[in-house]
């Protein structure tokens, strides 16, 4: 039993070594707002994601629900 959760520990160490993964985030202590938009999390990426597409979002929808101008009314 021993054995197989030393190799388990060993092949996964070597995936993040072949891969390039991500260590998410055990070597980066995060605080304040810092801790939910990161580029060293895949969470925190996540959030990044997340925000700028509600922005846009909310960008559209004000530009689309903005109540549009009346045209001046000449009165002869």
């Amino acid at each position: 039993m021993y054995l197989f959760s030393f190799m388990n520990a060993y092949i996964n160490s070597l995936r993040t070594e072949i891969m390039g993964g991500h260590d998410a985030g055990t070597q980066h202590q995060f605080t304040g707002i810092a801790k939910y938009f990161n580029s060293y999390t895949i969470t925190g990426r996540r959030n990044c994601v997340l925000a700028t597409y509600a922005s846009i979002a909310a960008i559209i929808l004000f530009f689309k629900l903005k109540p549009k101008k009346q045209k001046a009314v000449k009165s002869s």
